[in-house]
């Protein structure tokens, strides 16, 4: 009697990692040793090491104070904003285990009490979002050059100058992935909005101050000509 040959599925190779979760597997890891990091740091700072509290606010008060001097509405108050969010930072040592990173949480502290400083002081008008969309280009900044170091500094007051004409919240996205170079979802947290909403806010931003940048270009060159 003969058998019918019956075929044996075959396994199928593991697929090889795409780069995409190489990369992800590659932050993870990063993370977690930052984290680990971080909660020894801060196991440090509860135990009252002023040497571990002087390293953080040596890495981060810096570039903290210039992201808050540039979205606040008093920028007399940046040194308070700051102030309070390592303040803030220090009463939460004890208790840090499971709060994550230090550079994401002291932002998102910072941030919140900048946007408390705008309603106190009442300085911003109304904004539609949609004001200034009118460009379609995506890239925030003119190419990059390798100009002088005055030319270098007069750019970047020219960009804050920019920057202070977006609406708000376009301003700090912004500021957060383009500046300081959080990813759109670490931004979203720092800011308390969605991915997608942080997204869209980086975009009309992107496109509005292409606007503003080109509007301020031109009023320069016509104050400047003879």
């Amino acid at each position: 009697m003969s058998h019918c040959p019956c075929s044996v599925p075959q396994e199928s190779p593991p697929s090889s990692p795409t780069a995409q979760s190489l990369q992800l597997i590659a932050e993870t890891t990063k993370d977690k040793t930052d984290i680990a990091r971080d909660q020894t740091l801060m196991g440090a700072v509860a135990r009252g090491k002023k040497d571990a509290l002087d390293k953080i606010i040596r890495q981060y008060g810096r570039p903290l104070h210039a992201f808050i001097h540039r979205h606040v509405a008093d920028k007399e108050s940046s040194h308070d904003i700051v102030q309070e969010s390592f303040l803030r930072l220090l009463r939460h040592a004890p208790s840090w285990q499971g709060i994550g990173l230090i550079r994401p949480w002291l932002y998102r502290t910072a941030y919140r009490l900048a946007m408390d400083d705008h309603r106190r002081h009442a300085r911003l008008t109304p904004w539609n979002d949609e004001h200034h969309d009118n460009d379609s280009q995506d890239a925030p900044y003119p190419p990059r050059q390798e100009p002088h170091s005055m030319e270098r500094h007069d750019d970047r007051l020219f960009l804050q100058r920019c920057m202070e004409e977006l609406p708000p919240l376009q301003s700090a996205a912004i500021d957060l992935v383009y500046i300081q170079g959080y990813s759109h979802k670490q931004a979203a947290q720092i800011m308390g909005k969605t991915d997608d909403a942080l997204m869209s806010l980086a975009a009309r931003g992107r496109k509005n101050l292409r606007a503003i940048m080109r509007k301020n270009t031109a009023i320069s060159s016509t104050a400047h000509t003879p």
